[in-house]
């Protein structure tokens, strides 16, 4: 274990290597995403992001409501921003992650967001503070703020919100005294703020822009390497890209699925309440949700879905709560994924020149997906069977 003066040192160089790969964020435009971004932020900059969030297709206004005040404040040119304050958030979230976990933390969150902030132009990275602020804050007040703003910049963060609450139940019960304004105090502050987004934007265009991103009349996978996504190769003989993975798939199938994800991700979140915020082993159980969400989710689930499984794994690992390995497993699940493709500067498809090998990929893939899953939930059973 690195001592806090070594620990940074490695976050200083985590951030000069970052900075160091500032001018990848201008070569190239990086994936279809970010012109999309760019779109719905130069609505924003003309109509405001309450007016221009009709632009927005899909996503909570979090997002372009962060780009907009960045292109804002320092005059950024809108056609780079999206990229641009994906790398700042990119280079202080490794910061924080090497203030509050390790600088070994920090450095590989570097190595690993890297391509698909600054080349690829995800907007993944602003998950990155908020994440650390839900995961490592001592008061529950601050980690729902933090797990609202999650959901405000992507809808993807919903997934985590019964393990959160599951895990809080079991918190509030151990506290003896004042429980009543310990809920309160817990939860006001969070709720001040998600009364502020439907205040600003209207709960009725909240909705529907949730009720787009998991609309049963979008592909089963969006280019993410699971379930779905090796069966619909089979079902068009082919690798399968976007749209193309069939959109007309009959609802029993959606249904069943959906079914089955709803299930497994209220037993996780019972194994975390079992366990308790002490035990580590609800940051398991966060981890599990999203990976059950990315495996198993029948609308919409994208390549890029595996960051906050990714992003956890580092943490966890750089607080020395668990070995690499995972950390090293899912890095190479979403890095294969993307990079597959997107090539390397976002454009190309290597997936295509590799033929039915691809279909090997792909299911290595699900394969370590699934032993990170069944991993975790063998430890959190054998964690709460010994403390039971």
């Amino acid at each position: 274990m690195l001592d806090r003066s070594s620990t940074n040192v490695v976050s200083r160089y985590a951030v000069a290597l970052a900075l160091c790969l500032f001018p990848l964020a201008f070569l190239g435009t990086g994936t279809s995403d970010v012109a999309t971004q760019t779109r719905w932020l130069i609505a924003a900059l003309k109509r405001g992001p309450v007016a221009g969030y009709d632009a927005v297709l899909d996503y909570p206004p979090g997002t372009t409501l962060v780009m907009w005040v960045a292109t804002g404040l320092f005059g950024l040119p809108s056609e780079h921003a999206v990229k641009l304050v994906s790398s700042v958030f990119l280079v202080v979230g490794a910061l924080l992650i090497g203030r509050v976990a390790s600088g070994k933390a920090a450095l590989a969150t570097v190595i690993v967001f890297a391509y698909p902030t600054m080349i690829l132009g995800y907007t993944d990275s602003l998950f990155l503070l908020p994440l650390v602020i839900a995961v490592f804050s001592r008061h529950w007040g601050g980690r729902f703020v933090a797990l609202v703003a999650l959901v405000a910049l992507k809808w993807t963060a919903l997934i985590m919100c019964p393990v959160f609450l599951a895990t809080w139940i079991a918190d509030v019960r151990t506290t003896k005294s004042f429980r009543t304004r310990r809920v309160l105090g817990d939860v006001l502050p969070a709720m001040v703020v998600v009364l502020a987004f439907v205040l600003a934007y209207g709960p009725r265009v909240l909705v529907n822009h949730l009720a787009v991103a998991s609309s049963t009349t979008t592909a089963p996978s969006a280019n993410a390497f699971n379930l779905h996504w090796l069966i619909s190769w089979f079902w068009f003989g082919g690798a399968p890209y976007g749209s193309e993975v069939y959109d007309s798939v009959p609802s029993a199938y959606r249904l069943a699925f959906q079914i089955l994800v709803t299930l497994l991700i209220a037993g996780v979140a019972v194994l975390a309440g079992l366990g308790g915020e002490k035990q580590r082993q609800w940051t398991r159980c966060l981890r599990v949700a999203v990976l059950v969400y990315f495996v198993f989710a029948a609308f919409s689930v994208h390549e890029n879905h595996l960051f906050l499984a990714v992003a956890l794994s580092i943490m966890v690992w750089g607080s020395g709560r668990e070995s690499g390995a995972v950390a090293v497993v899912l890095s190479a699940a979403y890095l294969s994924n993307l990079f597959l493709y997107y090539g390397a500067t976002g454009s190309q498809r290597p997936l295509y020149r590799l033929g039915d090998f691809g279909l090997l990929v792909g299911g290595f893939v699900v394969v370590l997906l699934m032993w990170v899953i069944i991993r975790d939930l063998l430890s959190g059973t054998t964690e709460s069977s010994v403390l039971g």
